[in-house]
């Protein structure tokens, strides 16, 4: 990576930390390129050199959050655990990452910001998606299940995982935050149960 490069993907974290910064104490709605800029300390302009638009921002901020969602997942696994306990484990510590950031969880999965990112510009959101899926297949491998199966159990388990942090991010359901992991983690392994043939 040349000189020039360098500084600019450097400049360009300067706006991402400035960004999150922004969300994190003040939340979305404070977010705007006059108070991100100040806080990278460029002015308004860098943004559109950097990143194009403000969604653009936004974009390289939401997959930033991947980076820290992948790391707060893989800390929690290890080598002893079999691929059905990988899978549980992070279907469960997913949940408790955006389950202690609602806001974070809000941005990324349930607003308008940033969705013109394509997955060339989110490398780390195509990557936990790789992730998820190669822990799929080691299981899957296991149970002798076809790609067919495999696809249609990850959008089951997947949807119900979402399903769960937006019923309890919006108060939408009596459940708390300990059952809920309980019972995503719980999910994961009845389903996978079942087409083992164990139920």
């Amino acid at each position: 990576m040349r000189g020039s490069e360098i500084r600019r993907e450097r400049n360009r974290e300067y706006f991402i930390k400035a960004a999150r910064q922004v969300i994190e104490e003040r939340g979305i709605k404070a977010l705007n390129i006059r108070r991100v800029s100040e806080l990278a300390g460029y002015s308004p302009a860098s943004v559109y050199n950097y990143f194009g638009s403000m969604d653009g921002l936004i974009g390289a901020v939401k997959d930033s959050y991947a980076v820290d969602a992948m790391e707060y997942i893989s800390a929690r696994l290890t080598d002893s655990m079999t691929p059905l306990e990988r899978l549980e484990t992070s279907y469960r510590y997913f949940a408790e990452y955006f389950l202690d950031r609602p806001e974070i969880f809000k941005l990324i999965f349930m607003s308008g910001f940033g969705k013109g990112t394509d997955r060339e510009a989110a490398p780390n959101f195509t990557e936990m998606a790789h992730q998820r899926m190669d822990l799929f297949h080691s299981v899957m491998k296991d149970l002798n299940v076809g790609e067919a199966t495999l696809a249609r159990v990850e959008n089951i388990l997947s949807s119900m995982l979402f399903g769960n942090l937006y019923f309890l991010s919006f108060g939408l359901t009596d459940i708390d935050r300990d059952t809920l992991l309980e019972n995503v983690s719980g999910n994961v392994s009845f389903v996978m149960d079942i087409l083992g043939g164990s139920e």
